[in-house]
C-alpha cells in the first residue's frame, strides 16, 4: 500500500490494471496497409491462424515520437575494430557502452559526442595469481598501506575450514582464525582462506568493503582507471560495476554450510554464514552497496579532484532477484547505489515466467523513474524452454521481448533487444533488426490487462494478457506462468485488439490490418496505427512541467522591451536575460539555475566580455564570465511565474509569464528519447556548431506557428555584452528571415520599467536556414545601428547541457 500511495503521488494513480475483456470480436477485412519499415523480400506469416503475404511497406514515422533509448555490452577484443557502416549504426541509436576498445570509443565520439562509455570492473572479485589478469589485485596491494589498509583486508576469508562447489567440482578451502593453523581453522595463512568465486582454478578472490578505508583504497583504484585518456581526450565516463547485485556471491556451500560447521566468513560481525540472508544484506548495505551509494554521492558532490568532469555507478545489479518484492527498491531506489541499474538478462516472457509479471516490472520501472534512476535491461531473445514443449524463431523471440518492453517501457528505461555480450558475435545482427526503428510514439496510459482465461493445452494454462496503447500504435505481452510450462502452438490463444491495428514482424514489414491475434504461452506483439492519436502529458512519456520559451514581464506588454528566456532540460534551466545596463545600452546575463524545489529554481548570474561579433574567428577562450548576482525562478503554472534576482546589490521581484506572438503556441517536453534532428519545432537555445566550438555566445529561437522570435546573445566591438533580436518569418521550407535590431531602453535597475523608453534600430538581416531539427545556418549582414559592416554564416546546434535535451511540438 506504501508503494502504491507513492506511485499516486509520482504519476499521479495507483497500478490498478483494469481488465478489458468486452472488445467487440471480428476478423480484420482484406485490406492492405502500406505501412511499416523496409520490406527486405516477400514474406508469409500467420494472422488469426490464417497465412498470408506481408503488404508491401513504406517507411513508418509516427509524428509523436518516443523512440527506444538503447545501450550496448562490448566485451570485443582490443584490436576488433567495428566497420564504418556499423559505427554509424551504433552512434546514431546508442547512448552508451560498457567498456569498449579505444579504437571503437573514439570513432563512436567523433560521430556521437554524447555517446559515452564506461570503464568495467567486476566489483565483487579481483584475479589473484597464477592469474594473469591481476593488475587490480597489484594496485590495491601496493597502495593498501597509504589507506590504512592490510594488503589482505581486501578479500573476504572463511572463519572455519569449508566445502565449497564451484563449476561441479568439491573444493576444500581452509578458514583462517588468530592462532591459525588449528582445528577446523587450518589455514596456514590468511592468504589461504581468501573466499574462490566463479573458478575452480580458484584465480579470482571474493572483495571485502566492510570498512571505510577499504572502501576509499577501492575508490582510490577506481578513480585511478578513469585518471588517463583512453584515447586523444577521451576519457571513461563512469564505471560498470560487474557482479555488484544485492544478492550471494557465485559460490556454493556445500550441505548448506556444514563442513563440519563451515561456510561462515572472518569478516561477518557475527561470522555469519556466506550466502545467507545475514551475509546478503551486511555485504549489500555495509560493503558493497555501501561502496558504490559513498561514491556515487562524492561525485556528486562535484569535488575538485574530478575537474569537472560528471562520472556515472553503473552496478549489474543481475537477473530479477527480488524483483516481485519490496526488497528490490529498497536496495536499489531508496538506497540510491547507482546513477543506472545494469538488470542483465531482462527481460523476456518466456524466461522470466510470472503472469504478474509485466505489472510489477512496470511499477519498479516508475518507482525508478520518479527517484531518478535509469534502468538498462538488455533483454534476452529465449527461443527454447527445455525441457518444455516448444520453440520460436529468433525472431518471434526477439518480438516477444521488445513487446514487454514496450508494455512496461518508462522513459528511464534503455534497452538493447537480444543480450549479446559481444557486437562481433554471431547472434548480435538481432539487435539491427529494423522493428528497433518502428516508433509507436508516446503512451496513451498505463498497461491493462486486455485479457484472461484459459487456453487449449492439456492441462490447460491459466494466462494474463496485457497491453498498452500509444499514439501510433499498441503492445500486447503474455508472460509464461510458470518455468515449468510449455510453450507449443497448443498453448496459443486468440486476443481480441481494442481496434483494428497493423502487424509489424522484426524486419519492420507490416501485414494486414487485424482486430485479433494469436499468442502462445510467453509470446508478444507489436502493431501500428493508420490512426494517430495525441498523447496526454504523463511521467511515463517523461512530460512534466517544461517552462522552455520566451517570457517577459506580467501583464502581457506592461513591459516591453526586455525578456528573459529559458532552455529547460531535466532539473535545469538555462536562462538568458535581455535588459539594458545604467546606461540604457542593451546588456545581457545568463544564469544555469537548478531546480531547488517544486516549481522553483535558483543559481548565479553572469555576464561576460567576448570577442566582438564580427570577429573572423570566434575564441572561445577570450570569453571571461564574471559572477554578478543570483536569480530565482518561481512558476505557479506552466505559463506563470516570478522571476527574483540581485544584481550589483540591487534587488527587485518581476511578475513573469510566457510570451504568445503566434500560433499555435508548442508544448514543451523532456521526451527525452526524441531525436533532436526530427523535430519540426526549433524552440530552443542553439550555438555554434560542432558544440563547444565557440562557446560563449548563443541565439534563442521562441518558435510559434510560422514565426521564430530570435534573441542573438554576443558580444560589442569592446567586447562587453550586446544582444540583438529578429522576428524572422517563414519564407520556405526550413527557412526564416526578417530585420535584426539593437535596442536601448530603461536600465535593469529601474523602480518602473517604461515601454516607451525602449528604443529599437534596424542593424541588418538575419536568415535561418534548417537542415533539420539540430543542424542549421545562421547567416547575417549588419549594415546599421551604428555596429560596423559585417557579414557571416555560422553552422548552429542545439545546446544539449541535460540528457537529450529538450523538444517542442
Amino acid at each position: 500500500m506504501m508503494a502504491c500511495k507513492f506511485l499516486a503521488r509520482s504519476i499521479g494513480k495507483c497500478m490498478a490494471f483494469p481488465t478489458r475483456n468486452d472488445r467487440a470480436s471480428h476478423r480484420a477485412p482484406g485490406v492492405r496497409v502500406h505501412l511499416g519499415r523496409w520490406l527486405r523480400g516477400a514474406l508469409l506469416w500467420t494472422v488469426g491462424g490464417a497465412v498470408i503475404a506481408a503488404a508491401e511497406a513504406q517507411p513508418f514515422h509516427c509524428p509523436n515520437a518516443w523512440p527506444l533509448r538503447r545501450a550496448l555490452i562490448a566485451y570485443d577484443a582490443p584490436d576488433v575494430h567495428y566497420s564504418a557502416q556499423l559505427l554509424d549504426y551504433l552512434a546514431a541509436r546508442f547512448e552508451f557502452s560498457d567498456e569498449i576498445n579505444a579504437y571503437n570509443v573514439g570513432q563512436l565520439k567523433q560521430r556521437n559526442p554524447n555517446f559515452y562509455a564506461l570503464s568495467r570492473n567486476s566489483l565483487s572479485d579481483n584475479f589473484v595469481y597464477p592469474s594473469t589478469q591481476t593488475d587490480e589485485h597489484d594496485w590495491l596491494t601496493a597502495h593498501a598501506a597509504d589507506y590504512g589498509v592490510g594488503p589482505e583486508d581486501i578479500y573476504l576469508h572463511f572463519w572455519t575450514d569449508t566445502e565449497i562447489v564451484l563449476e561441479g567440482q568439491s573444493i576444500v578451502v581452509p578458514g583462517w582464525q588468530p592462532g591459525s593453523p588449528k582445528s577446523g581453522a587450518t589455514a596456514a595463512t590468511r592468504a589461504d582462506s581468501r573466499v574462490p568465486v566463479y573458478y575452480k582454478n580458484l584465480t579470482r578472490r571474493a572483495t571485502n568493503f566492510s570498512t571505510a578505508p577499504i572502501r576509499a583504497l577501492n575508490r582510490a583504484y577506481s578513480l585511478s582507471r578513469v585518471a588517463q585518456p583512453i584515447i586523444g581526450g577521451i576519457h571513461w565516463e563512469g564505471f560498470f560495476f560487474d557482479n555488484a547485485g544485492n544478492y550471494g556471491l557465485v559460490v556454493t556451500i556445500a550441505t548448506g554450510g556444514a563442513y563440519p560447521s563451515g561456510g561462515q566468513l572472518a569478516e561477518h560481525p557475527s561470522h555469519g554464514v556466506m550466502n545467507s540472508p545475514a551475509f546478503k544484506d551486511w555485504y549489500w548495505y555495509q560493503g558493497i552497496g555501501l561502496f558504490m551509494k559513498e561514491f556515487r554521492e562524492w561525485i556528486a558532490g562535484n569535488p575538485p579532484e574530478l575537474g569537472g568532469r560528471r562520472l556515472r555507478i553503473v552496478p549489474n545489479v543481475y537477473n530479477l532477484p527480488y524483483l516481485d518484492t519490496v526488497d528490490w527498491e529498497n536496495a536499489y531506489v531508496n538506497f540510491r547505489a547507482g546513477d543506472v541499474l545494469f538488470q542483465e538478462y531482462e527481460l523476456n516472457p518466456v524466461r522470466d515466467s510470472a503472469r504478474r509479471f509485466p505489472e510489477i516490472i512496470f511499477q519498479k520501472n516508475s518507482l525508478a523513474q520518479a527517484s531518478g534512476i535509469e534502468l538498462f535491461q538488455p533483454g534476452l531473445s529465449v527461443t527454447a524452454a527445455a525441457p518444455n514443449a516448444g520453440t520460436y524463431t529468433s525472431d518471434e523471440a526477439l518480438m516477444s521481448t521488445l513487446s514487454l518492453h514496450w508494455v512496461t517501457r518508462t522513459s528511464n528505461v534503455l534497452i538493447l533487444g537480444h543480450q549479446s555480450n559481444a557486437v562481433m558475435r554471431d547472434d548480435w545482427p538481432q539487435n539491427t533488426k529494423a522493428i528497433f526503428d518502428v516508433d509507436l510514439g508516446p503512451p496513451l496510459g498505463d498497461p491493462y490487462v486486455l485479457a484472461t482465461g484459459t487456453d487449449g493445452h492439456s492441462p490447460a494454462y491459466p494466462y494474463t494478457i496485457y497491453a498498452r496503447e500509444f499514439s501510433c500504435g499498441l503492445a500486447i505481452v503474455r508472460e509464461r506462468g510458470t518455468s515449468n510450462e510449455d510453450i507449443d502452438p497448443t498453448t496459443s490463444t486468440v486476443v481480441q485488439l481494442p481496434r483494428q491495428y497493423i502487424p509489424v514482424d522484426a524486419d519492420g514489414n507490416t501485414g494486414y490490418a487485424t482486430s485479433q491475434w494469436d499468442l502462445r504461452n510467453g509470446q508478444g506483439q507489436i502493431f501500428i496505427s493508420s490512426n494517430v492519436i495525441d498523447p496526454p502529458c504523463t511521467p511515463a512519456w517523461g512530460c512534466f512541467a517544461n517552462y522552455q520559451g520566451l517570457w517577459w514581464s506580467a501583464p502581457a506588454g506592461s513591459e516591453a522591451g526586455w525578456g528573459i528566456n529559458f532552455a529547460h532540460q531535466g532539473d535545469t534551466i538555462f536562462a538568458s536575460w535581455f535588459t539594458y545596463d545604467v546606461a540604457g545600452k542593451g546588456w545581457w546575463l545568463a544564469m544555469t539555475a537548478e531546480k531547488t524545489a517544486s516549481n522553483t529554481y535558483s543559481g548565479t548570474l553572469y555576464h561576460a566580455r567576448g570577442p566582438p561579433f564580427n570577429s573572423a574567428r570566434f575564441d572561445p577562450a577570450k570569453v571571461v564570465p564574471f559572477a554578478i548576482g543570483n536569480g530565482t525562478l518561481a512558476f505557479s503554472d506552466a505559463n506563470n511565474g516570478t522571476f527574483a534576482y540581485v544584481v550589483n546589490g540591487f534587488q527587485q521581484t518581476k511578475a513573469i509569464q510566457r510570451e504568445m506572438f503566434a500560433s499555435p503556441v508548442p508544448t514543451c517536453g523532456v521526451a527525452k528519447e526524441v531525436d533532436l534532428a526530427q523535430a519540426t519545432n526549433y524552440q530552443d537555445m542553439w550555438w555554434a556548431a560542432p558544440p563547444g566550438s565557440e562557446s560563449g555566445w548563443g541565439i534563442n529561437f521562441a518558435h510559434q506557428g510560422d514565426v521564430i522570435f530570435a534573441t542573438w546573445f554576443t558580444y560589442d566591438l569592446d567586447g562587453t555584452p550586446l544582444w540583438m533580436s529578429v522576428t524572422a518569418r517563414k519564407a520556405g521550407p526550413g527557412l526564416y528571415s526578417g530585420t535584426l535590431y539593437r535596442a536601448t531602453g530603461p536600465p535593469f535597475n529601474a523602480t518602473h520599467f517604461d515601454a516607451a523608453g525602449v528604443t529599437a534600430a534596424p542593424a541588418g538581416i538575419a536568415t535561418f536556414a534548417f537542415a533539420d531539427g539540430n543542424s542549421a545556418s545562421f547567416n547575417y549582414s549588419i549594415t546599421g545601428a551604428a555596429l560596423p559592416v559585417a557579414t557571416q554564416t555560422k553552422m548552429i546546434t542545439r545546446q544539449v547541457f541535460r540528457k537529450s535535451g529538450t523538444v517542442c511540438r
